[in-house]
C-alpha cells in the first residue's frame, strides 16, 4: 500500500467531480480539501456536481468555481458532454472523483475533453450490503464502477488504511494510497464547562445519515445500560436523516412518549450540538474514517465507538477516544462509564499540536499525490 506525503501547497490544478443532493462525510470531506485547495491556489481548482444541495451552496460561498447539474433534466450521456464541456473551457487538470456515479462520468468527460492530467478516486467508505431481491442494480453498478477504476483510474484512494487493505487486492499494484481525512481548524473551540455539570445526566449525542450500517437502534440498549451504570440514564441527541428515520423513531422509542433519546433531524452546522454534548457515540457496523469523529476530536470532545474501520486509526496519546470491541454495545456503555467516573462532565482536550488530522496535511498528501499522477502521464 502507498501512502502519499506532505509537500508544499498546490501546483497541479484539480477538478473534483461529486454528488450534490447528498450530504455525508464525503461531501463534508471535499467542501474542506476543496476549500483549502481554492486557498492556496484559486486558479487550480473546479468542481462538478451531480444536482444542487448545500455542497454547491458552501462551495459557492467558498468562491470555488463550480458546475451544477441537475439530473432530473439531463440523462447520463448529456450529464457527461456538459462536463466535458466545463473541462474544455479551462487548462488540464487532474480528475478527482469521490462516488461511484461520479467515477464513471469523471473517467468519460476527462477523454472527451482531452483535459485530464490523470484520474484520482478517494473511496470514503465500502459499500453497504443489499438484502434480497434488490441485490441485482447495485451490484450492477458496483461492478462497472470497479471496471472504471480498474482500467481508468491512476490512483484509488482509501481514507484510513482499513479501507486500503481490503481495496489493495481489487486493483492494480501501486495504485492504492491511503490519505487520512482532514478538518478545518483542529483545536478550536476548546474549553472546560464543568460548572453545575456534575449532577445533570449525561448528554450524548450520535449524527450521521439514518442508514442500516450506522446502527442506530443499538442507541436504546446503549441508554438501558448507562442507566444502570455510574453515569445514570443519559440524554441522547441523534441528529441525522435518511431512510430508516420512522422505523428508528418506533424502535428508540420516540413516538411512544421516551424522553432519554431526541431525534432533531437533519442539522448543518455540527458545531452546535457538539457543544452542548459530552461526548459523541458511534454505532456503526463500518466507517471508513468518520469527518463526525474528527470534527468532535477536533473540537475537543470525546468520543466513544466500536473498533471499527478506521477509528483504532485515531487512537493516540492524548487523544479523548476510546473503543470497544464491535457491536458490544454493553462495553461500548463499561467505557462510557469508566470514562466518566474519572473526568467531570463537559470536559475537552485539546488535540496535540502535531495532529495529523487537519485539512492542512490532508490538502498536502492530496497535492504530492497529483504531482505523482501527473509526473506518470
Amino acid at each position: 500500500m502507498s501512502s502519499a506525503r506532505e509537500p508544499s501547497g498546490l501546483s497541479i490544478p484539480v477538478t473534483h467531480f461529486a454528488s450534490g443532493d447528498l450530504w455525508g462525510g464525503a461531501e463534508a470531506l471535499l467542501l474542506s480539501l476543496a476549500s483549502e485547495q481554492f486557498r492556496r491556489n484559486p486558479e487550480g481548482v473546479r468542481c462538478v456536481l451531480m444536482n444542487p444541495g448545500r455542497l454547491a451552496t458552501e462551495l459557492a460561498a467558498a468562491g470555488v468555481p463550480t458546475l451544477v447539474l441537475d439530473e432530473s433534466r439531463q440523462g447520463f450521456l448529456s450529464l457527461v458532454r456538459h462536463s466535458a464541456k466545463f473541462l474544455q473551457g479551462s487548462g488540464p487538470s487532474i480528475i478527482h472523483s469521490h462516488r461511484e456515479k461520479e467515477n464513471l462520468i469523471g473517467l468519460l468527460a476527462g477523454i472527451l475533453s482531452r483535459r485530464a492530467l490523470g484520474y484520482v478516486s478517494t473511496i470514503h467508505g465500502l459499500p453497504e450490503p443489499v438484502p434480497g431481491a434488490g441485490q441485482l442494480f447495485p451490484r450492477v453498478k458496483h461492478a462497472i464502477n470497479s471496471m472504471a477504476l480498474r482500467h481508468g483510474y491512476d490512483a484509488i484512494v482509501g481514507v484510513s488504511g482499513d479501507i486500503s487493505k481490503q481495496l489493495m487486492p481489487r486493483f492494480p499494484r501501486g495504485r492504492v494510497y491511503a490519505i487520512h481525512n482532514g478538518v478545518s481548524n483542529p483545536g478550536v473551540d476548546v474549553r472546560q464547562d464543568t460548572d453545575g455539570r456534575t449532577s445533570e445526566p449525561l448528554r450524548l449525542l450520535a449524527l450521521g445519515r439514518l442508514v442500516p450500517i450506522k446502527r442506530f437502534d443499538r442507541l436504546r440498549e446503549l441508554s438501558d445500560r448507562l442507566a444502570v451504570s455510574v453515569v445514570g440514564r443519559p440524554t441522547i441527541t441523534l441528529c441525522g436523516e435518511g431512510p430508516l428515520d420512522s422505523a428508528l423513531r418506533t424502535s428508540l422509542g420516540v413516538d411512544n412518549g421516551v424522553q432519554d433519546i431526541v431525534m432533531a433531524g437533519y442539522v448543518a452546522d455540527t458545531s452546535v450540538p457538539l457543544s452542548n454534548t459530552d461526548a459523541l457515540v458511534i454505532t456503526s457496523d463500518h466507517e471508513g474514517l468518520p469527518m463526525a469523529a474528527l470534527e468532535a476530536l477536533a473540537s475537543g470532545v470525546p468520543v466513544f465507538s466500536f473498533a471499527v474501520g478506521g477509528l483504532p486509526e485515531l487512537v493516540g496519546d492524548g487523544i479523548p477516544l476510546k473503543l470497544a470491541p464491535a457491536g458490544d454495545t454493553a462495553g461500548l456503555a463499561q467505557v462510557i462509564s469508566d470514562f466518566f467516573a474519572n473526568a467531570p462532565l463537559g470536559s475537552r482536550v485539546a488535540p496535540p499540536a502535531d495532529w495529523k488530522f487537519g485539512i492542512r496535511f490532508c490538502a498536502d498528501s492530496y497535492a504530492d499525490l497529483y504531482k505523482a499522477v501527473a509526473q506518470r502521464g
